[in-house]
């Protein structure tokens, strides 16, 4: 419907609410028992949300959907002090979590089941996250050592995030059904001295080393 897609989505505290000015209307999530100090929105249809909290213990992200505000998980455990950067992947499968401890662990979950697919950790703070769309590399051709026919490998989609920390760019890759990924470490001072901006910084080496395969979401 027109009026949920109208919703603007914000925390305040402990409450996640939901607000419609056209219709001057206000809902409000209320599920959560600490402070929120995160979010994301799924990319494809826009109704699912995930919220991250802050606590000294184990604080919890709550999945839930924005038109019926009806909880589908909880995932908590991994994470100390508090979740402060989420984000759906570009297909809208996987969750992906870093914590404000440091050392910093980063999760990647399937956030219908709740497993957890990839866990990293980073010695140095978090500041920010990207979503790679997902993108399929151009074709590679090799030949064989007992076959002197070219073979031809057929693209295969590839997904995944950047993360950046204090002083490099960590890039997750991985494709569909499978677990396996690179972490890829970036100084940041490759950028260049013309990219003293951080995020742009991030862009740009991105760019750069992918060739431009990856389109930034």
């Amino acid at each position: 419907m027109a009026e949920f897609k109208e919703e603007i989505i914000y925390f305040v505290s402990n409450i996640v609410v939901l607000l419609n000015k056209h219709l001057n209307r206000q809902r409000f999530y209320t599920q959560h028992s600490q402070e929120v100090i995160s979010l994301a929105v799924t990319n494809q249809t826009g109704d699912v949300v995930a919220t991250g909290e802050l606590s000294a213990q184990k604080p919890a992200i709550h999945i839930w959907n924005c038109r019926t505000l009806v909880n589908y998980n909880v995932l908590q455990g991994i994470h100390a002090k508090g979740v402060h950067l989420l984000a759906f992947s570009a297909d809208d499968k996987f969750l992906i979590s870093c914590g404000l401890q440091v050392p910093s662990a980063v999760i990647i979950y399937d956030w219908v089941s709740g497993s957890i697919i990839i866990s990293a950790s980073i010695s140095s703070p978090t500041i920010d996250l990207l979503v790679l769309r997902a993108e399929s590399h151009p074709t590679q051709v090799y030949q064989e050592e007992d076959n002197p026919a070219l073979v031809v490998e057929k693209p295969k989609p590839v997904q995944g995030y950047v993360i950046l920390s204090a002083p490099s760019l960590i890039v997750f890759e991985f494709a569909e059904k499978m677990v396996q990924y690179r972490m890829i470490h970036i100084p940041l001072s490759e950028a260049g001295p013309k990219c003293s901006a951080a995020p742009l910084a991030a862009m740009t080496i991105l760019a750069d080393y992918r060739n431009c395969y990856y389109k930034l979401g």
